[in-house]
């Protein structure tokens, strides 16, 4: 209803008896039909059909008319959440919440931006304690309006309904991926964590860099911003996406950081070229163990959070793991989080180039990256190197790129695009340098305008690089008392500096004993855990029953990573088929522990 009123209207909402029942009037206008407020809700929420594992997400209920029918008629795995992004509305709304609803729950307005959040957590509740179903509930979202209320905020309710889609959709993805790579990402956990006490902390690297930092992914405008940067590449902090270390090191580039997810081999051809190039490894715990090996010691471990565990929790609060990352699904978009972690402060600029997550017809990466190189090599005659099948595959879709181009994107390249859009849109000093593919929602800036900002710093650095002899020699004649001076300061510095040398050497053997001690003992009990598990499922140890199956699940509720991985392995169960898979994937475990002390004790 429309209409504007201005009489009685004090800018709150308040109940107002109409020919056909009570309605709301706020803010000049009636949130409800004037003639049959229930029979119009009624119409618009309870026709709707709801499928089982729907999250229905009820938009300014106002007056919650008929929400207690919507949730008693709820099929399967359903869950009702009220939304309402104005605050008097929403005080108003909790007067009018039917007692002892079934399936429901309502969200304050400070609550609705982390409700993408919410549906990918194990454990979520309202800041009334009301506890919300755990991620993998839902598979699909509904959204019902309530009232006119959703008039104020048309914005806002889309995004949140298409934040809410995305986040069901990203559990979904996420979770096909642990099933084909959970074991996997599990096992290098046990076997990187070994390797952590001869890492850098990554904690002590943050906000360090103060020169602008660029961070390079494999999409095709990363050459271009390659070309122009090459020159003045000491002005910047150089960042590659793992599969970008070969595109810039064939531009004459060599970074000062190289991110890594990757958790198979496939990544080794990534360093081609890269033997005696010096630059920092960030790699997940969960990627390829052997990137130590191709990396050395310098290398910086942090925690892809890839799944919500007691397991990953547990090793979180004994301070095994290093600092954990939100999971983005993309390397880039991890290099991205890293970059600006690094920067001294949010004054410190981030560019970043090659995050097209779309290409153009033929071409899928920047020139030297290891699939074109790939292409390159497996062509010939009838199969040429530009790879058309990529674009014009199913579920392709054409976009126009920032250029004006047409482009071509994946539902999964297109769903990191959206992510990066909603983590990183916010962000102060973040720039996109790309001039192809997606739009990402944060201001762009050309490589031409980098080099601009940077030439006064490049100038310096060159001139202080090439002073001249007849500049020198003038130095030489200063006074000399003012040498002595200068020679004080020289030796206070090196003084300063062999501390400070001797301080990060002391501290870095601690962390690493520290490390290794704590490591030793997860191994330790982890090893007796799954050994007594692996008796019990073997023999039952002369157990009852119950008290075996009590035993079951108290070793099994923390260990998620022995059935991670299983098509229903979103919670335990006492079957005999999951606790036959459960009992084969012990003797894996028990080995990468087996490998993981050997690595503790011979580094």
């Amino acid at each position: 209803m429309r209409e504007i009123l201005t009489e009685n209207d004090d800018g709150n909402p308040r109940p107002l008896e109409t020919e056909g029942g009570i309605s709301v009037l706020y803010k000049g206008r009636y949130l409800y039909s004037k003639y049959a407020p229930e029979k119009s809700v009624k119409r618009t929420v309870l026709s709707k059909s709801v499928a089982p594992s729907t999250l229905v997400l009820a938009c300014s209920p106002v007056l919650c008319l008929c929400l207690a029918e919507l949730c008693a008629s709820l099929p399967e795995n359903c869950f009702v959440l009220g939304c309402e992004f104005d605050a008097a509305l929403y005080d108003f709304s909790l007067k009018y919440i039917p007692p002892s609803i079934p399936n429901f729950a309502m969200l304050s307005p400070e609550e609705l931006p982390n409700l993408p959040f919410m549906l990918t957590s194990r454990r979520a509740e309202t800041k009334s304690g009301a506890p919300l179903p755990p991620a993998g509930t839902f598979r699909r979202v509904l959204r019902a309006d309530f009232s006119a209320g959703t008039q104020f905020f048309p914005q806002y309710y889309a995004a949140l309904t298409e934040a809410a889609e995305n986040a069901v959709m990203r559990f979904w993805k996420n979770r096909v991926t642990l099933i084909k790579f959970g074991r996997r990402f599990s096992r290098n956990l046990f076997r990187n964590i070994a390797r952590i006490r001869r890492s850098v902390p990554i904690e002590s690297l943050a906000q360090s860099v103060e020169k602008p930092i660029i961070v390079f992914g494999a999409g095709e405008s990363m050459e271009k911003t390659g070309r122009s940067i090459r020159n003045v590449q000491s002005a910047f902090y150089i960042v590659a996406a793992d599969a970008a270390l070969a595109p810039l090191l064939r531009l004459g580039i060599e970074p000062d950081a190289v991110v890594c997810e990757e958790a198979q081999s496939v990544i080794a051809p990534f360093f081609l070229g890269a033997n005696g190039k010096r630059f920092r490894v960030f790699a997940g715990i969960t990627s390829w163990p052997k990137l130590f090996d191709l990396c050395g010691a310098d290398i910086c471990y942090f925690s892809p959070h890839y799944d919500d565990t007691v397991f990953f929790d547990s090793l979180v609060a004994r301070r095994i793991l290093p600092q954990v990352m939100p999971p983005l699904g993309s390397v880039g978009l991890t290099a991205t989080k890293i970059a600006l972690m690094l920067r001294k402060t949010e004054d410190v600029p981030v560019f970043v180039t090659g995050l097209d997550f779309s290409y153009r017809a033929g071409t899928t990466h920047a020139r030297g990256a290891e699939a074109h190189t790939a292409r390159l090599a497996s062509s010939f005659k009838t199969a040429p190197a530009a790879n058309y099948d990529a674009a014009f595959s199913p579920f392709m879709q054409k976009i126009i790129g920032k250029d004006d181009i047409p482009f071509f994107t994946s539902p999964a390249l297109f769903s990191y695009a959206q992510t990066f859009r909603a983590y990183f849109s916010e962000s102060p000093n973040l720039f996109d340098a790309g001039t192809t593919g997606i739009d990402l929602g944060i201001p762009q800036k050309g490589a031409d305008e980098l080099i601009r900002e940077s030439g006064n710093t490049v100038g310096a650095e060159t001139t202080a690089a090439g002073k001249d002899s007849n500049e020198s020699n003038t130095g030489n004649r200063k006074q000399k008392h003012t040498a002595k001076t200068e020679t004080d300061i020289a030796r206070k510095d090196s003084d300063e500096k062999a501390v400070y040398a001797e301080k990060t050497f002391a501290e870095g053997t601690a962390f690493s004993k520290r490390k290794a001690l704590s490591v030793r003992n997860f191994y330790e009990e982890e090893e007796c855990a799954l050994k007594r598990l692996k008796n019990i499922l073997s023999s039952g140890q002369n157990m009852s029953e119950k008290e075996r199956s009590a035993e079951i699940e108290k070793l099994l509720l923390s260990r998620e990573y022995l059935y991670l991985h299983f098509p229903d392995g979103l919670k335990t169960s006492l079957e005999l088929s999951f606790l036959k898979r459960v009992r084969a994937e012990i003797d894996f475990f028990i080995k990468d522990i087996a490998v993981g002390k050997s690595i503790l004790e011979n580094e």
